[in-house]
């Protein structure tokens, strides 16, 4: 009796474990925005495939120039990407964290790996090979293709921790009511001190961040592309903390 009540107990146990690392892959992937409209039963067969892989610090999950044969989600751990342009200069050109994709390009175009991507630390990965890829998930890409900046854009924000509560849904929801706007060099968008009823986020080129104090202008930060300027204002209701100017075409 001892026996069977031991293995029964583990069971319990294993099953516990397996309905929690279940819920944690399927909230992974819903807040992935290309999934975010999947059924349950999509779903379900997608989470079937899905293998997971664990990757040391410092080891190279992809290379730039190889055939692509999977693509990639972000469970846990830290992903740097890196491409190498015609010169042979190698630039990092992103950072990915837990819920982030990666190694669809090559998949999506039939080429080569367009970048680099190696763990930093210690990292986990859920992982769908060509073929499931092809027959799963492809056609999401492809009927997304018309909205593949908003894709893009909702990705973003997902990457932000003002947006983190969010589902899939919600940031594409998000993403769908940003509205575009183009400013040229030297161009001041945010002005110290007035009223602020617009939140920013960079998609393009580099902005400065400034503060005027006694008479004289201070630099305090410069933003990028997947960085945001002008939320404080509208969080806690006050005027313009501080001025942005284009550095570049934004």
């Amino acid at each position: 009796g001892q026996y069977l009540f031991v293995h029964v107990d583990q069971a319990r146990a294993l099953s516990r474990e397996f309905e929690a690392i279940h819920r944690d892959y399927s909230t992974l992937v819903s807040r992935v925005p290309v999934f975010a409209t999947m059924s349950e039963e999509e779903l379900g067969m997608l989470l079937a495939r899905l293998k997971l892989e664990r990757h040391h610090a410092g080891k190279r999950i992809i290379r730039q120039g190889d055939k692509g044969d999977r693509f990639y989600i972000v469970r846990q751990g830290h992903v740097e990407v890196t491409q190498r342009d015609a010169a042979g200069v190698t630039r990092v050109v992103n950072h990915l964290d837990r819920g982030a994709y990666f190694g669809e390009v090559a998949l999506l175009r039939d080429a080569p790996r367009n970048a680099t991507c190696r763990a930093t630390v210690p990292t986990e990965t859920l992982t769908l090979s060509r073929e499931d890829f092809d027959r799963l998930v492809r056609h999401r890409f492809a009927m997304h293709g018309k909205l593949s900046r908003s894709l893009a854009r909702a990705e973003l924000l997902r990457r932000l921790p003002l947006f983190s509560e969010l589902d899939g849904l919600q940031i594409q929801q998000v993403a769908a009511r940003l509205q575009e706007e183009h400013m040229e060099e030297g161009t001041v968008f945010i002005r110290q001190g007035e009223i602020g009823d617009t939140f920013y986020l960079i998609e393009n080129g580099r902005a400065r961040v400034s503060v005027m104090e006694n008479g004289q202008e201070r630099v305090i930060a410069e933003r990028g592309p997947g960085e945001h300027v002008g939320e404080i204002a509208l969080l806690l209701e006050v005027p313009r903390t501080a001025s942005v100017r284009a550095l570049a075409p934004v």
